[in-house]
């Protein structure tokens, strides 16, 4: 029987969450059944990784960055066709719905079905706007109700499926708190101000006017936008942290950050879904999270983590100082509901939500699947 051929479209080819997922995905693929490939942009660092998992990838997608000129987005357009014609596609799967506009009309002349991921709040909102570019797309899949709930996109052909844990060996040496003296917070992901960062920083100055030297902040990641950075900074020096809070820039490897942290902070304001959530969650590391987005909703189904009110620095320093002062039993409930939760997102059931899904949409059938972790007992 001939393999379904699935082109993945991925925009940025980078390393971050979205292209993670993607690559964990296909790597898992039956291949007897599925036959995938991914068009990145040239010279995108997805390409080792995919190429090191026997994953094809055709360096041809170059529009999507700002400031491209109109002449070598029609290219990339003309190059993407002649591709799928001669992979014989069977399936687009575009991985970032923010291009779907392009992509539709591509598939529309191809008469490819598509498969549209809707990863963030700004890809859901966009894809909602733009009705005229449903018409190929067989199934939209959000990762979370939270993106799911904020788009126009048919009921018929949503779907909702969390993504998948694979445990990744992260452990935390047990302990109460680092030292009797300190409390470690740390906030893992890009330097944007979407992320919260402000948020965190006004709590620090609350927690350094009612436990002054007690609390230590970590902000794990880089900055995209040297604009913010400058004003995060200056924030910084304003309220009078500069000696709480340190950067520790981009990690590839988290493990050794999450080791050094005692509590997790989440105070996006958009976040999808939060990875960082449940490698958190898998090293010991109990966390606080804004109580809206997908952080916030997996706290709420694995009863995992604190929640404080978005927006909130006071609400925030509140939920720290009493992790802090009930950290044994803190820690405990963490390792029990994490335990729950990776054994909920296992990847094998999944894997086969995708796969139905691709069948299907690959069979021009309208889908709308959900699947956000299998249930275990409490």
């Amino acid at each position: 029987m001939r393999r379904l051929r699935i082109c993945a479209i991925e925009p940025s080819g980078r390393l971050y969450g979205s292209e993670r997922s993607l690559l964990e995905l296909l790597e898992r693929l039956d291949r007897s059944r599925f036959d995938p490939d991914v068009v990145i942009p040239p010279g995108a660092p997805l390409a080792a990784r995919l190429a090191a998992s026997g994953i094809p990838s055709a360096g041809i997608l170059r529009f999507g960055a700002p400031g491209d000129r109109r002449l070598r987005r029609l290219l990339s357009l003309l190059r993407l066709v002649l591709h799928l014609v001669y992979r014989r596609c069977d399936l687009v799967y575009l991985n970032q719905g923010r291009l779907l506009r392009p992509i539709a009309r591509v598939a529309s002349l191809l008469r490819l079905p598509v498969v549209c991921q809707c990863t963030t709040l700004y890809d859901v909102v966009r894809v909602g706007e733009n009705p005229r570019s449903h018409r190929p797309v067989r199934a939209f899949v959000c990762v979370s109700d939270f993106i799911a709930d904020r788009g126009s996109l048919p009921p018929e052909r949503l779907s909702v499926i969390y993504r998948a844990y694979v445990p990744k060996g992260l452990r935390r040496p047990r302990r109460s708190v680092s030292s009797p003296d300190s409390f470690t917070v740390g906030l893992i992901g890009r330097i944007c101000e979407q992320k919260g960062h402000g948020i965190v920083v006004r709590a620090a100055r609350l927690l350094r006017e009612r436990h002054p030297g007690v609390f230590r902040v970590r902000f794990v990641g880089e900055a995209d936008d040297g604009v913010y950075l400058d004003s995060l900074r200056r924030l910084i020096r304003e309220t009078g942290v500069t000696a709480m809070i340190e950067f520790r820039g981009f990690r590839r490897d988290i493990a050794p950050e999450l080791a050094e942290l005692d509590a997790l902070v989440i105070a996006s304001r958009e976040e999808a879904l939060g990875r960082v959530f449940l490698e958190a969650a898998e090293a010991g590391v109990p966390a606080v999270v804004a109580d809206e987005g997908g952080p916030a909703e997996l706290a709420r189904r694995f009863s995992l983590g604190r929640r404080f009110p978005r927006d909130s620095p006071g609400e925030l320093a509140r939920a720290l100082v009493e992790m802090r002062d009930d950290y044994d039993a803190e820690r405990r409930r963490c390792e029990e509901s994490a335990a729950r939760m990776m054994l909920s997102l296992a990847p094998e059931p999944y894997l086969g939500a995708y796969e139905e899904l691709f069948l299907k949409a690959a069979k021009r059938q309208d889908v709308a699947i959900r699947w956000t972790g299998v249930d275990t007992p409490a």
